[in-house]
């Protein structure tokens, strides 16, 4: 398996839905970035990923691309999409989502300590609604924890962000060990977010920053 460092990078990504065949990844080295955002898995995962195997995993690394590993499971109780957390059974399903992570990334060859984003979408916030996320997530990053592997998060800045940043007040709350921030603003940057996070909290190098939504880019003529 990869070392947990593949996982890592400082610098510019960005994610495509469908894992790119590798003649586009090698093209896009002439680009400014070195990471890719990587689905792994999940109930609400949308795209196909023909190519995402462990042959395509070491095969980016052996180019020089690191890459962080999504897990788009069950969302928010009161989300708008169909896949949900249910009120009463978030300790349950938030380990079985990092179970069913876990073993997709080991398939893949991505080794032990490394990374796996839990990619929780943008809901409206409330007492109840919050307590479940913060819950779920807990049992998520308890159990990634547990068997050899690091606990990451990405929502939006206003939800779950916001809701993880304020979670120490909830019994048995275990917060991620990085976060990856949702803010359309352009700005290439990942502090400045209080008061939904504080500059302190994750911090140095436990955190990304999503600031640019879906676009297309060509450097290669791909």
């Amino acid at each position: 398996p990869l070392d947990r460092s593949f996982t890592w990078h400082y610098g510019r990504g960005f994610d495509a839905c469908t894992a790119p065949a590798l003649t586009s990844m090698q093209a896009w080295l002439g680009s400014p970035y070195r990471a890719i955002g990587i689905y792994v898995g999940g109930a609400a995962r949308a795209c196909p990923q023909t190519n995402l195997t462990a042959s395509w995993i070491r095969s980016i690394a052996t180019m020089g691309w690191k890459a962080q590993p999504i897990y788009v499971g069950l969302q928010a109780p009161c989300s708008t999409l169909s896949a949900k957390v249910t009120p009463g059974q978030e300790w349950t399903q938030g380990r079985a989502g990092a179970l069913d992570a876990i073993a997709r990334a080991k398939a893949l060859g991505i080794g032990p300590g490394s990374d796996i984003y839990y990619d929780m979408e943008s809901y409206p916030p409330s007492a109840a609604c919050s307590g479940s996320v913060r819950a779920f997530l807990s049992s998520w990053t308890s159990t990634l924890r547990y068997n050899g592997y690091s606990s990451g998060v990405y929502s939006s800045l206003y939800s779950g962000i916001a809701d993880l940043a304020n979670g120490a007040s909830q019994p048995g709350f275990t917060a991620p060990d990085k976060i990856w921030i949702a803010a359309w603003n352009g700005l290439a940057n990942v502090y400045g977010y209080a008061p939904s996070v504080a500059d302190g909290q994750w911090a140095p190098y436990s955190r990304m920053h999503q600031y640019a939504g879906g676009h297309n880019e060509s450097y290669g003529v791909v």
